[in-house]
Formats: structure tokens, C-alpha cells, sequence
């Protein structure tokens, strides 16, 4: 991908100078040629070692993303406005700041930030990167370069995040397969990610937690918290949560930044504090002054006696008032302490509680983002809804975790990835992403949507994965256990349109388990597996007639499970049932006719068909030497009610092959037609 020029246009943009550069990206103040509008204009700079392929996918999902954020709408947040793409380059539009960066202040600064110069930035800042979270989008990159600070006419500061999401898009493992990762470059930078994104895991907003304590750290100390003389020895102090300990800071006698720091940098993502707000919360605690000891009371001196051998001095006790006044100050202690421990148990009551509310809306939010990716044909299109419905469900799952809302995420992640469909590859990146969430989601509850996701995933590990793969028979073995447990679930789940991806998915699962006993030669087992779909299909019919937009899919697994079983009466009848859906909405599809005409059999996915001159609809036109084609076409026939065609292509087939079910065909079609008046297609 080459680099733009200062002056070169743009799409609507040209660009005047060059902001700066880094291993990310590259910046330009540009101006809008129409409007004269100054904007910032961000170019990706393509990983090392990406091919072309890499970066066509690169610029897509630079597309999708810009979509996604543009929607973020935050005063802390930089606005992204548009996205441009010309002759090879992409590029994110952004609101232009004329304000230094966090980095620059830090470089100036003398002396240390006081706690309330921290919380001026941290506070809204925080507040900023809790709003992105909550719309599902993590920064992964958050440094003081990343963070720029306004200042009001008031003097009131306003720090401005950069680059939300770009991290994520100059990920080299999201276009590269399991083939390529050894290029792949660690998200971050070095100082300021957190230990999980060192080892390479799985992140979420707890790793901008950590970038977010890094940066207050290095305000409070002007040092990082994290140094060292070589990466590894930086990498080593991230991951075992090795830090200086903080210097007094001004204005803080009771050690709250230091206190939340030790929350925001704990090295195990759940030992540390779950969201933004929660580090914010943890800012705005009192700096109380520390409780001074009560002063020694004096006591009157005893008088001076003169005597011949002076006895050992006696002991006076403290006067009665004093001691009284000491209990009486050791029991407000305690009475303070008792009265912070309830005070502290009822506020954490009450952020579990409002935790809990947060996590059933998310849930909420998540499960009406499904419903309507399997109800709305026009998002049910869509490949970027059900994964911006992922984000806002991982968002909030990191900040509290509930089965339910485990389970819909481990739904939607399970969707997004497509593991429902077939794919050309395994991809093995994907599916360890999958298998962790799936495994988890059921480890905090055994939900329906958590059994569905983990049956999808391994229904379609199993039959991607090559037989000399030795998790193969495993995967296989649990797919068909999770799907009994799913059916058990799903016939008493009110959710019909769930319970049709049920359905199709497994009757899908058990055609690809019959096609490859097909491939096998054995025919037997094939037949047997057809025979379990069709079983499903019958679970599926009640459904079906709701009209969820996966009905389709379930018409054509059924199609298919009664050709491989040689059911042709259940073949007829999902035709049908296929004609008479096309049919509520207007004319017959030409899909649906491929479809019934082309299923019959495995060798007919070349028969040709053309469009009728009388009708407009599809007819056959089979190859007299491939007597398959005939069949398929005679069944076709069958199928649109066209009894008289159908009988004329098994006479024609039976004397050219008869070692062909055109007998059972035969028998089927005359027990389940009854209108030789072939009402769809012209004679």
C-alpha cells in the first residue's frame, strides 16, 4: 500500500501537511475542498508481510470499522466523520484538534501532577472510555500519544482519546490464516499494554483498565510504571505486576492512587478492576486526613518529700477523666469503623446489584439483536450487525458475567464466525477463540443459548476437520450429545425462531455426516444419518410455518436429508411446503425450482434449466445419456404437481436405468399427487 503526499487529493479531502507517524499509521491535517473544513485524516500503514490479498481485506475492514465507530458520539471520544477509499488507499476521517498531546504535557512537565490535576484527566477520560465500552468497542492501544489535552476558555481540561479501534484493524491475525501468524505483531505498545495482550490472549475493556492505571501512574511519578533496559525485562515486570511503588503525591494524605492503581494494574484481568467506571469510582474517593492520636493529659507533680530512706516510687494512675476519655475515643473509632463497614457493605450491595440490572439488559440488548438477525431479512444480510451485537455483549460481559448473557455472547461470537455455515478451511484461530468462549459460557451455566453455540461450533468443527485429525472423532461424538441435550431444551423453548436454528442446523449436520458415509460407500450409514435429519424435520414443521427467515435453510436441509434417505414421499412434501412459502409472497423463485430439481441427486447439480417461453418458468432440460438427470427431472415434475411429465421421464429413465428408485418415485408421487393439471409449469 503506497503512501500518500502532502497535496494529493483524496476522495472530498486534500491533504496540507503530515501530523506524524508511527508503526500504525500515518496522520494528515487535510481540509475539506468543498466545506474548508480542517479534519485529521488517519491511513493505516499495512502490517509487515501482508500480501495483497491482506490488504484488500484490510481496506474492507477498515470500512466496516469506520461504520462502527462513527457511531460513537462522546465529547472524549475522537469523532470519526467518514470514511474514503481511493485508488488504493483507505482512510478513517476524524475531527481535527489543535491541542497537544498527553505525551507532549508529560515531556514539558517539571513537577508531578497533584491528585486533583489527575482527576481533571483522568475523570472525564475514564468517563469517555466507559462509553465506548458500553457500545462493545475496546481501544487496545491507549498511551498518552493516544490522548489529547484541551484546555476551555475557563481553564477546564478536556482530554480527547485517539485511534479508538485501530489497533484491532492493524492486527495481521485478522487477515492472515493459521498459515501466516508467525508475522503477526503484538497489539500495543510496550509500557502500557496490559499482561494479557504481552502473552497474546483474548482482551477486553480490562486491558484499557490497565492502560488507563499505566497512564495515571506515570502523571503521578513522571516515569512509566513499567521499565526496563530491554523489551523482555519490560514484558516480565507487565505480566508478574512488578511496579515501583508510587511517590507521595500532592494533595493525596490517604493513598487513593495509590490504592486504585494497585486495582487497575493486577496482572490477572480478574483480580483488577472490571471497567472504566469502576476506576473512576475508585478516583473519587475521599482523601481523608489521617486520625491524629488524642494528646497526653497532664498530671499535677507530687509533692517533694524528705525522708531518711526513700521508698521506691509509687505508680499514679492516670486520672479517671483521662481514662474515661480514652475509651471514649477508642469507641467512636469503633463505632466509625462499624459504621464504614455497613456503609461499605451497602454501597457494594448496591453496585452488585445495579451490576447485575446493567447485565440482564445487555442480555436483553443481545438477545433482540439475534431475534432480529433471524426475523429481518435485510439485517439477517448484513455480515457487521451481529458482530457489533458481540461487541456490546463482550463489553458488558467483562464488566459483569451472568449465564444468560454468557450464553448470548457465546451465541452471537458463535454466529458472527459463521461456524453454522460450511467453510472451504478450518480456521484454527477462529475456532480456539470459540472453543474458549463456548467452554466458559457453559462453565458459569448450562443456558439454551450457551448449548446451541457449543453445538454449532462443534457440529461444524467436526465435519470441517479431516478424518486423521485426532480431535476429530471427539468433536463428532460431542456434537451429536450437545444436540440431544439442545432438542430436550428447545421443544419447551417459547422462542420459535431459535428453535428453527435449531432445527436446520442439525438436520444440516447430519446431511454432511450422510455425505461423507456416501463418499465412503457406505450407504447404509448414509441412509441412517438421513433418516435422523428427517426425524429433526419433522420437529421443525410447527416452526416452519411462522415464517423466521432460517425457514429457508430448514426447506433445503430437509430437500436434501430425503434425497440421501430415498424418502420421496418427505421429498414431495418439503417441495411443496417450499412452493407454498414462495408462493404467500408471490411467484415461485427460481432458487426454489433449482433447488427441487437439482437435490434429487448428487450428480444433478449440472442439470440444465431453462426458462419457459409460454410460462416464464423454469423447466429441465436433462441429458438423455445421463439418466440422473432424468430422474431428478421426473422427481422435479412430481414435485410442481406435474404428474403427467413426471410419469413420461420414469418411462423414459426405467429403460435406461433401472437399477434406479423409479419405482419407489412412482409409487410416492401417485400416493401424494392427486392434480395432474401441472398448475406452474407450461406444457
Amino acid at each position: 500500500m503506497r503512501v500518500p503526499e502532502v497535496g494529493e487529493l483524496i476522495d472530498r479531502y486534500r491533504l496540507d501537511r503530515l501530523l506524524g507517524e508511527g508503526g500504525m499509521g500515518v496522520v494528515f491535517k487535510a481540509t475539506h475542498v468543498a466545506l474548508g473544513r480542517p479534519v485529521a485524516l488517519k491511513f493505516l500503514r499495512p502490517p509487515p508481510g501482508l500480501d495483497e490479498d491482506g490488504e484488500r481485506d484490510l481496506l474492507a475492514r477498515l470500512l466496516t470499522e469506520g461504520r462502527i465507530l462513527s457511531q460513537l458520539n462522546h465529547p472524549g471520544l475522537a469523532r470519526v466523520t467518514d470514511v474514503v477509499a481511493h485508488d488504493g488507499l483507505a482512510a478513517l476521517v476524524m475531527d481535527y484538534y489543535d491541542a497537544p498531546t498527553l505525551e507532549q504535557v508529560l515531556a514539558e512537565r517539571e513537577t508531578p501532577f497533584t491528585l486533583d490535576e489527575i482527576r481533571d484527566v483522568a475523570l472525564p477520560l475514564l468517563d469517555a472510555l466507559d462509553y465506548a465500552h458500553s457500545r462493545g468497542v475496546i481501544h487496545r492501544d491507549l498511551k498518552p500519544a493516544n490522548v489529547l489535552i484541551q484546555r476551555r476558555a475557563d481553564g477546564r481540561v478536556e482530554p480527547v482519546i485517539l485511534d479508538f479501534g485501530i489497533a484491532k484493524l492493524n492486527n495481521p491475525e485478522e487477515f492472515q490464516d493459521a498459515r501466516r501468524t508467525a508475522m503477526a505483531m503484538r497489539l500495543g505498545t510496550l509500557g502500557y499494554m496490559s499482561p494479557e495482550q504481552v502473552r497474546r490472549q483474548p482482551v477486553d475493556a480490562r486491558a484499557d483498565v490497565f492502560a488507563a492505571g499505566a497512564i495515571l501512574y506515570e502523571m503521578a511519578a513522571l516515569r512509566p510504571a513499567f521499565d526496563g533496559s530491554s523489551e523482555y525485562e519490560i514484558m516480565e515486570r507487565i505480566v508478574s505486576g512488578e511496579f515501583e511503588e508510587l511517590p507521595p503525591v500532592p494533595g493525596d494524605t490517604s493513598g487513593v492512587l495509590a490504592k486504585a492503581l494497585l486495582l487497575a494494574l493486577a496482572p490477572d484481568p480478574h483480580d483488577r478492576l472490571p471497567s472504566a467506571a469502576a476506576l473512576a469510582d475508585a478516583l473519587r474517593a475521599p482523601a481523608a486526613a489521617p486520625i491524629e492520636p488524642p494528646p497526653a493529659l497532664e498530671t499535677p507533680d507530687a509533692p517533694e518529700l524528705e525522708l531518711d530512706a526513700a521508698p521506691a516510687p509509687a505508680v499514679i494512675p492516670a486520672p479517671a477523666r483521662a481514662r474515661s476519655t480514652r475509651w471514649f475515643l477508642w469507641l467512636l473509632l469503633l463505632i466509625g469503623a462499624v459504621g464504614a463497614w455497613v456503609t461499605y457493605n451497602k454501597v457494594s450491595q448496591q453496585l452488585a446489584a445495579q451490576a447485575a440490572a446493567n447485565a440482564e439488559r445487555a442480555a436483553d440488548d443481545a438477545e433482540a439483536a439475534l431475534r432480529r438477525h433471524k426475523t429481518d431479512a435485510d439485517v439477517n444480510s448484513d455480515p457487521a450487525y451481529l458482530d457489533a451485537a458481540r461487541q456490546s455483549a463482550e463489553a458488558a460481559l467483562a464488566a459483569h458475567a451472568t449465564p444468560r448473557l454468557a450464553g448470548l455472547h457465546a451465541l452471537l461470537l458463535v454466529q458472527a464466525q459463521r461456524w453454522h455455515y460450511a467453510g472451504q478451511y478450518f480456521d484454527e484461530l477462529t475456532f480456539a477463540e470459540a472453543d474458549r468462549v463456548t467452554l466458559d459460557a457453559l462453565q458459569l451455566g448450562e443456558t439454551p443459548e450457551a448449548l446451541l453455540a457449543r453445538a454449532l461450533l462443534t457440529s461444524n468443527a467436526c465435519t470441517m476437520l479431516p478424518e486423521d485429525d485426532a480431535r476429530q472423532p471427539g468433536l463428532c461424538q460431542e456434537a451429536e450429545a450437545r444436540y440431544r441435550e439442545v432438542n430436550s431444551t428447545f421443544r419447551i423453548d417459547p422462542r420459535g425462531w431459535l428453535r428453527m436454528e435449531v432445527w436446520w442446523t442439525e438436520v444440516m449436520f447430519y446431511n454432511r455426516l450422510a455425505s461423507a458415509r456416501t463418499d465412503a460407500g457406505d450407504a447404509v450409514g448414509a441412509r441412517r444419518y438421513a433418516d435422523t435429519g428427517l426425524k429433526i424435520c419433522q420437529m421443525g414443521i410447527h416452526d416452519w410455518d411462522e415464517g423466521p427467515v432460517n425457514n429457508v435453510e430448514l426447506g433445503q436441509e430437509c430437500l436434501a436429508a430425503a434425497s440421501i434417505a430415498q424418502d420421496y414421499r418427505a421429498y414431495l412434501t418439503w417441495a411443496e411446503r417450499r412452493i407454498r412459502h414462495d408462493l404467500k409472497t408471490g411467484a415461485i423463485r427460481d432458487g426454489t425450482l433449482k433447488e427441487i430439481y437439482r437435490f434429487g441427486h448428487r450428480e444433478c447439480s449440472d442439470l440444465k434449466l431453462d426458462k419457459d417461453k409460454v410460462s416464464g418458468v423454469l423447466s429441465p432440460r436433462p441429458d438423455p445419456n445421463k439418466t440422473k438427470q432424468v430422474f431428478c427431472a421426473a422427481l422435479g415434475y412430481y414435485s410442481l404437481g406435474c404428474v403427467l411429465e413426471g410419469r413420461r421421464m420414469t418411462t423414459q429413465g426405467t429403460f435406461r436405468d433401472p437399477t434406479l428408485p423409479w419405482l419407489g418415485l412412482a409409487t410416492a408421487a401417485e400416493l401424494h399427487n392427486n392434480r395432474p393439471s401441472c398448475p406452474y409449469v407450461a406444457r
